[in-house]
């Protein structure tokens, strides 16, 4: 009886092995079987436009050297305090904001040893008309300012076609991806992922020239700046299901 049962026992352990060895090869099977392409496509697309610009975002510079820290601070501190009093009072300046003081020591005369001082302070400010760009520098120049540290020109008009850059950058990437799907024949689906690229606008350089002179003038009855255009870009990356 014994060896009746002990023989049953070893005839189910055959059958339920042979029963799960089909399954284990699905398994296998379907684990080494490639894996289906995730059925999207990626595309950018973009949108530009000139503007013209209105406005000006300008930063001065008071830099003095001296063989004492105090003289050397004192000076640049003086003068910077009479270009913000000044500026403070037109009518067409804003945005006034210091954005650098610095004080430091360096070598004169390496055999000595002697030390002198340099004293810097930077100044940022907006003008809001352009006409009277040489009235306020040469102003400045006549109070002490001795440097010119960035000219950027900018439009008040960016904001306002940001959406319809957008849009149109929209527009473009859909049309790629639907030229790109057609010559596979597959059709565009909805999007998946879009990821908006952060563009600021592309100022072009203004070409300008300042002698720094109290003596200065602008000469030839006109501005001395050019502001030219700005060009503003915005892209986007946008990821269709394809149908």
């Amino acid at each position: 009886m014994k060896r009746n049962m002990l023989g049953r026992i070893v005839f189910q352990c055959i059958m339920g092995a042979a029963l799960l060895m089909p399954a284990a090869n699905l398994m296998a099977q379907d684990e080494s079987a490639p894996k289906k392409a995730s059925g999207t496509i990626a595309v950018s697309g973009s949108a530009d436009m000139n503007i013209v610009a209105d406005h000006v975002a300008i930063q001065i510079v008071a830099d003095h050297t001296d063989a004492s820290a105090r003289e050397a601070y004192k000076m640049t501190t003086e003068e910077m305090s009479k270009a913000i009093a000044y500026l403070k009072k037109r009518g067409d300046i804003e945005n006034i904001k210091t954005t650098q003081v610095m004080l430091y020591p360096r070598v004169r005369d390496y055999k000595s040893g002697a030390k002198e001082y340099n004293a810097r302070q930077t100044l940022n400010f907006e003008l809001k008309k352009l006409e009277n760009y040489d009235e306020v520098m040469l102003s400045l120049i006549d109070m002490g300012i001795n440097g010119v540290g960035n000219v950027q020109f900018k439009s008040t008009e960016e904001e306002n076609y940001e959406e319809v850059l957008m849009r149109k950058a929209v527009q473009d990437a859909r049309k790629k991806a639907v030229i790109l799907a057609s010559e596979l024949g597959q059709e565009v689906g909805a999007a998946k992922v879009i990821d908006e690229q952060g563009n600021a606008g592309s100022y072009s350089m203004a070409e300008y020239k300042m002698a720094f002179s109290s003596d200065s003038s602008a000469g030839g009855g006109g501005p001395s700046v050019s502001p030219g255009t700005l060009k503003i870009t915005k892209t986007v990356q946008i990821q269709f299901e394809l149908k």
